[in-house]
């Protein structure tokens, strides 16, 4: 959150980085009982990012998707790569239950949790989503948050294309 490790932009197709990192997942989350779909087509435009961000940013969205979408029937996380904005936006969905709407304008914000203090099953800090925030700014992505027609809740990060010289 301090912004101390120094990034290590690299220019690229981040749906190849995703493939890899996704593979790295699948472990975790089919130990979970969940299946990663990964949709990430060749010939996305190519953007700067920092290959530790990226990581960080796609295992605390995985790990929200399984902790949150534990209870439901459809034991996916949808992860997938699409050209917007002139750059490419990487959304993680899962199928649970989403978030209230008067909440989700506060997920990203610290120790914002996305369960009532009372009723709240899941364990956690409410950390997860503030630094993919950090993270994201910090390479000049940009994230929202939405509750996924039909079901279930989407995060997406948007990476821009890096500026010509």
């Amino acid at each position: 959150e301090r912004g101390e490790r120094p990034l290590a932009l690299r220019i690229g197709p981040i749906g190849a980085e995703m493939a890899r990192l996704c593979d790295a997942l699948r472990p975790h989350a089919a130990e979970a009982g969940f299946t990663l779909e990964l949709n990430a087509p060749s010939g996305l435009p190519v953007v700067a990012f920092d290959h530790d961000s990226v990581a960080q940013i796609l295992v605390n969205l995985v790990d929200n998707a399984l902790k949150y979408a534990r209870g439901c029937s459809r034991r996916v996380v949808r992860i997938e790569c699409v050209e917007e904005g002139g750059g490419v936006a990487l959304r993680v969905r899962d199928f649970g239950p989403g978030v209230a709407p008067q909440e989700i304008g506060r997920v990203f914000d610290l120790f914002q949790r996305g369960e009532s203090e009372l009723t709240r099953t899941t364990r956690g800090t409410g950390l997860g989503l503030a630094l993919v925030r950090s993270l994201a700014s910090r390479m000049g992505a940009r994230v929202s948050a939405r509750n996924a027609e039909g079901g279930g809740f989407e995060v997406s990060v948007v990476f821009p294309r890096p500026a010509r010289s």
